[in-house]
Parts: structure tokens; C-alpha cells; sequence
């Protein structure tokens, strides 16, 4: 193992703060459900801040059930199926389901979270892979506490989350040029069809061009339609069609 920076230290993220899980009220009960507290489930994570989520118990289902109210400033683990690693910051008080491991803040913690946040980002691979393997992919908050991690001081834990916080923000505004870029293409491509097919796109390069062939001679310089097998003509007839397009079909015999 390489040396660490003066100044850091291998620990564990266990050591680094209290953990907690919620739970699920009993779908038996409706009146578990539909309440005012909201309910986090892993599927609302997203690396992301929670201001809000659907998902809403009772007070009767939080005090009936495992479920626990976390307050904001709490950092979200997912640890089953799917979302495994991913992670949330609650930016309101909330409940959640067992599904989601829960990192919760205190005077020392608080202060680290910014850069634990970074850590589990970083991270997310290493714990799907440690998920894998069974019918139900998970973690488990054991081996979530159980996980090393090389925690530099405070200062320079802020230093690091400054630069990663910009660094990221150049991706996503780069997301968002790209994403109005596309619409502009998009619309211009349109346009582009519209002028075409209406004759617009080159009018310029027929008023350059007066001697070229018409469409008219092009059309009486195409082979007669095969006959059918009862002698009628393949498309004898035009008819105006839905959206102005024009349908040929056959003539009577």
C-alpha cells in the first residue's frame, strides 16, 4: 500500500459517524400511508439533494413500524437492487425505507459530509460489486461502516470538494449547451424539410439554372405503368390524401 499524504489518515467510515436504516410500515394498513411525512425509497436516489418526494407515511405508520425521521443535512446510502451506491442528501426531515443506509449528521460529521458525499460518488462501482452475486444485488450498513477510506484534514477535505464541485458543474453546463444545441438542430433540420419539399430550399439554384430538365419532362420520360393482371393500369388516378399527400390507386377495370 502507498504512504499516505502527511496529514491524512486510514480509517473507516464507520468511524466517521453514527449510521442508520429506516423500514416499511405494513401495506396491510392503509392508513400507514398518505400522511404528511415524507418517505424516502431508493429509487429516490439520484447523487442528488432531496427537497421533496412522493412518497408520504402517517404518524401512525412511522410509529408502527422501523421507519425513522432523519433530519436534513443526512446523507443517503441505497444499498438493494438496482440504485446500490447511490446516494442522496436530505435537505428536509424525512423517513425512509430499510433499503436505504443513513449517514447522520453531528457537530464532527457535519463538517466531513461534503467530502463523504465526493467519497460514495467515487465509490459507487466498488459497492456494486460487492452487491453482486445473489437473486436481490445489496449491501449491507456492515459492509458500508466496514469500508476504508483515506480521510485527509479538514481544510484540505474542503479544498478537495471545491475543485471536485467545480469540475462537475463544467459537465452538466456543457449537458445543458448540448441539450439547446440539439433543440436548434433540430428545429433548423425541420425548416430545412419544410423548404425542400416546397421548393423553397432551391429556388436561388433554379434561378441559376433555367435550361435544367423539368419535372414535368422527367415524369413523360418515365415507362408507362405495367398493366395488371386483368389489364388495368397499375395507378391510373390521383387522389388528394391526408395531410396533403397524394395517393394513387387503381383504376376501375
Amino acid at each position: 500500500m502507498s504512504e499516505l499524504p502527511e496529514g491524512w489518515v486510514a480509517t473507516t467510515l464507520g468511524d466517521l459517524g453514527r449510521w442508520s436504516s429506516g423500514g416499511t410500515p405494513s401495506r396491510r394498513k392503509p392508513e400507514y400511508y398518505g400522511g404528511d411525512i415524507p418517505w424516502v425509497r431508493t429509487g429516490d436516489l439520484r447523487d442528488n439533494e432531496i427537497h421533496d418526494v412522493e412518497g408520504r407515511i402517517s404518524p401512525e405508520g412511522l410509529a408502527n413500524s422501523s421507519a425513522k425521521e432523519f433530519p436534513s443535512g443526512t446523507l443517503l446510502v441505497a444499498m438493494y437492487g438496482a440504485t446500490i451506491g447511490r446516494t442522496d442528501m436530505l435537505r428536509i426531515p424525512a423517513t425512509t425505507n430499510q433499503a436505504c443506509a443513513a449517514l447522520l449528521p453531528d457537530p464532527v460529521t457535519e463538517d466531513m459530509m461534503p467530502f463523504l458525499w465526493w467519497f460514495f460518488r467515487h465509490k459507487v462501482e466498488n459497492f456494486r460489486a460487492v452487491g453482486q452475486g445473489g437473486a436481490q444485488p445489496n449491501i449491507s450498513q456492515t459492509v458500508i461502516k466496514a469500508s476504508a477510506i483515506d480521510l485527509p484534514p479538514l481544510p484540505e477535505q474542503r479544498r478537495i470538494v471545491a475543485k471536485l464541485d467545480r469540475l462537475s458543474a463544467r459537465p452538466a453546463a456543457v449537458r445543458d449547451h448540448l441539450t439547446h444545441t440539439t433543440k436548434l438542430a433540430t428545429r433548423a433540420k425541420e425548416a430545412a424539410l419544410r423548404a425542400a419539399f416546397e421548393g423553397r430550399l432551391t429556388a436561388k439554384w433554379r434561378g441559376a439554372h433555367p435550361d435544367t430538365e423539368t419535372a414535368a419532362d422527367l415524369v413523360a420520360r418515365t415507362p408507362e405503368p405495367e398493366q395488371g393482371r386483368r389489364g388495368r393500369k397499375a395507378t391510373t388516378e390521383i387522389i388528394e390524401g391526408i395531410g396533403g399527400i397524394s395517393v394513387n390507386i387503381p383504376a376501375t377495370a
